[in-house]
């Protein structure tokens, strides 16, 4: 019997001895699957399983404080990104009350660009637009379909005859490790 079989190796060879029962060398007459050989296949699959138990607990772990590290970083991107706006309108602020259009400083050089940007003042109108030149809808529309499976579900759970076209509930089983 090898010393480090896969789990999938270990399970394959219980349920091989399970099926044949226990073989023997012809030539020597040595049994060579005993009962305690099925033990120590049963302990090496337990140990193998309590192993991965373990290195996904482990994995888990760092998920949650990667992920805890991560909203800390997020959040203080977003006041770092709150702050920034909030100097850019009070320098743009004094820069217009005092008819400045570029300053150099020691840092950088503030100056203002022309742009322009489109405003949609009135959706109904410009809805009212679009029904009438047909052909623009698919340029000036992004539309973003998003389904519920939440309440698709609740639905379905509620009234078991309910069929909802290209919809059905699956069962599943999930792993829990405690």
């Amino acid at each position: 019997m090898e010393e480090k079989m896969s789990l999938y190796k270990l399970d394959q060879t219980m349920k091989e001895v399970i099926e044949k029962g226990f073989t023997f060398d012809e030539e020597t007459g040595e049994v060579l699957f005993t009962t305690d050989d099925i033990n120590k296949l049963q302990m090496s699959i337990d140990e193998k399983i309590n192993n991965i138990v373990g290195y996904i607990k482990d994995l888990e772990i760092e998920t949650k404080t990667l992920k805890s590290i991560s909203d800390e970083y997020k959040d203080r991107a977003d006041s770092k990104a709150k702050k920034s706006k909030k100097l850019r309108e009070y320098l743009d602020n004094f820069m217009t009350s005092n008819n400045l259009e570029k300053k150099e400083v020691l840092n950088g050089t503030v100056s203002y660009k022309s742009s322009t940007s489109t405003d949609i003042y009135d959706e109904q109108a410009l809805l009212k637009y679009i029904k009438e030149h047909e052909e623009l809808e698919e340029r000036y529309v992004k539309r973003e379909v998003k389904f519920s499976k939440t309440e698709i579900g609740k639905d379905l759970k509620a009234d078991e005859t309910l069929e909802i076209a290209g919809v059905r509930l699956t069962a599943n089983k999930n792993l829990q490790i405690k």
